[in-house]
């Protein structure tokens, strides 16, 4: 039986897969730095992929970071207002 590096075995597709921000430096959606929230959101804003993603970050409850075009501020007054999604899930970040 051949070896294969497990980044190439075959998985069922996944959300992630399709996420605009795949082809974006990670640190835009965790920077401190003033403006890039909205480079990051705008980012989301043309994802296809949008609505499973913060789905998923609240689920999760993630604290930190752009998720699904939701600040870090904006998913936790979700979760204050009373949240009731999905439990936690074993599928990763975008």
């Amino acid at each position: 039986m051949p070896q294969h590096a497990p980044d190439t075995l075959a998985r069922a597709a996944d959300w992630r897969d399709q996420a605009a921000c795949r082809e974006t430096d990670p640190e835009l959606f965790f920077s401190d730095v003033p403006g890039t929230v909205g480079r990051a959101v705008a980012v989301c804003d043309g994802c296809p992929v949008i609505q499973q993603c913060g789905t998923w970050a609240l689920a999760q409850h993630i604290k930190e970071g752009v998720w699904g075009g939701l600040t870090a501020d904006e998913r936790r007054l979700i979760h204050r207002r009373g949240y009731k999604g999905r439990s936690r899930g074993k599928q990763g970040a975008a």
